[in-house]
């Protein structure tokens, strides 16, 4: 009988939080379509994009000059949003982006990219 009252209490709980819109479990997170690498001639611009599902996503696009060398957040405009723009300057061919997706169940990056400009 004590498993059966334990049971029904927490069934209870459970709807209890759904109804109030908390749940004991994190927000699903997860890559719905990858960035592809994109190439521009000089003067044009790249734009990158990502398509996530999960509740409350924040986002933000990282770039690095090659393989070797470490993250950095990006400023370009849409660098918090599923799509950045990047101004296709020759300085930058070669250069590395991906994104970082979090909410409540965590952090997940997407598939590094590469931007070349012609």
């Amino acid at each position: 009988m004590k498993k059966f009252v334990s049971l029904i209490l927490a069934m209870a709980l459970i709807f209890t939080m759904a109804a109030c819109g908390k749940s004991s479990a994190p927000a699903k997170l997860a890559i719905a379509t990858q960035p592809k690498s994109v190439s521009v001639n000089k003067g044009e611009t790249a734009t990158f994009t990502v398509k996530a599902a999960g509740a409350d996503l924040s986002y933000q696009w990282q770039w690095r000059k090659n393989a070797s060398s470490e993250w950095a957040n990006s400023t370009f405009k849409g660098n918090d949003s599923p799509s950045m723009e990047v101004p296709g300057k020759t300085s930058r061919n070669g250069y590395q982006y991906r994104c970082a997706i979090t909410n409540s169940a965590g952090t997940i990056y997407t598939d590094v990219v590469t931007l070349t400009v012609k």
